[in-house]
C-alpha cells in the first residue's frame, strides 16, 4: 500500500508536470525569500490576496470531520477559504498550502475549474498539482539540503529519526516529509516506501523525543478573519444597522464551535 502511495504523487505520474509546478512554487517562494513558511502560510495567504488587490476571507474553526481539511469557494469575486482547525496544526499548514495553489491561480488568472468547482470538488491533475505545490513551498529543496547539513545528516545513511528532525523543522507530518525526501531525490522509491511503513514507529520516536508535539497538536482555533474588524469599523461609523445582530450570532457561532 505504502509502495501505491508514492505511485499516486505528480512526481511519479508525471515528472513533465511536476517540474512545472516546482517552477510555478519556487517563483511564489522567490517572493518571501528562504525563511521556512510553517504557521505563516496564514498571514501569507492574506498578504497575497492583498497584494494583488484581491479580496479573500480566510476563516479557521473546528469541523466535526476529519476528512474536511478545507475547502475554497469563489463567491461574487470575493474568496472565501476554511481551514478546520480540529485537525493537527501540520494537517491545517498543508491544507492552506493546498488551497493557496487554487487562489493564487485564481488571483493571476490562470484557467482553472476552481472558480466554478470550488476547491473540495476537484480531483484528478489539479489535486495532485496542488498537493505537489503545497509541500514543495513548505519544505523547498534548498532549504531541506540546508537543514541535513545544519544537523550533521548523511543523505545515504538516512535515519528514521533524521526524517522526524526535519518534520519539526519544516511543520510538516512525518509521510508528507518522507515524500519530499523522495522527491528531492534523497529517498529512493524503495528507501522511501520502507520508512513510509514505519510511520508508527516514527510517531513513537515523536512522543518520547517531542519532536514534532507543536505541529501535532489539535488548535482548536477560532477566527472569522476580517468580518470582526469590518463590524467594528462600520459601528465606529455609525453605520449600525444590523452590526449587533451580526456580533451576536458570530458569538453564538463561537460557542457553538466550542462545545
Amino acid at each position: 500500500m505504502t509502495g501505491d502511495r508514492l505511485d499516486r504523487i505528480l512526481f511519479s505520474m508525471d515528472r513533465k508536470q511536476y517540474g512545472r509546478i516546482r517552477e510555478e512554487a519556487g517563483n511564489f517562494r522567490a517572493q518571501y525569500g528562504n525563511f521556512l513558511l510553517r504557521d505563516d502560510i496564514f498571514s501569507i495567504i492574506r498578504n497575497f490576496a492583498r497584494k494583488n488587490h484581491k479580496a479573500l476571507e480566510l476563516f479557521r474553526f473546528p469541523v466535526g470531520d476529519e476528512k474536511l481539511r478545507a475547502f475554497s469557494v469563489v463567491r461574487e469575486n470575493v474568496v472565501f477559504c476554511v481551514i478546520n482547525t480540529a485537525l493537527s496544526l501540520e494537517k491545517q499548514l498543508f491544507a492552506a498550502a493546498y488551497e493557496l495553489f487554487f487562489m493564487r491561480r485564481f488571483i493571476e488568472g490562470k484557467p482553472s475549474a476552481f472558480p466554478q468547482k470550488g476547491s473540495i470538488y476537484l480531483e484528478g491533475y489539479e489535486d495532485l498539482q496542488a498537493q505537489a505545490f503545497a509541500g514543495l513551498i513548505l519544505a523547498p529543496s534548498p532549504e531541506i539540503v540546508d537543514r541535513m547539513v545544519l544537523y550533521d545528516m548523511d543523505r545515504t545513511q538516512l535515519r528514521l529519526r533524521d526524517i522526524v528532525q526535519l518534520a519539526d523543522c519544516f511543520g510538516l507530518s512525518y509521510a508528507a516529509m518522507t515524500l519530499r525526501l523522495h522527491e528531492c531525490g534523497i529517498l529512493d522509491k524503495n528507501r522511501a516506501v520502507s520508512f513510509l511503513e514505519r510511520e508508527q514507529e516514527a510517531h513513537q520516536y515523536m512522543e518520547d523525543s517531542g519532536l514534532c508535539s507543536r505541529w501535532t497538536s489539535v488548535t482548536g482555533e477560532i477566527s472569522f478573519g476580517e468580518l470582526p474588524v469590518m463590524l467594528r469599523q462600520n459601528e465606529n461609523s455609525g453605520d449600525v444597522s444590523g452590526v449587533w445582530k451580526c456580533r451576536e450570532r458570530l458569538g453564538e457561532i463561537a460557542a457553538a464551535l466550542k462545545k
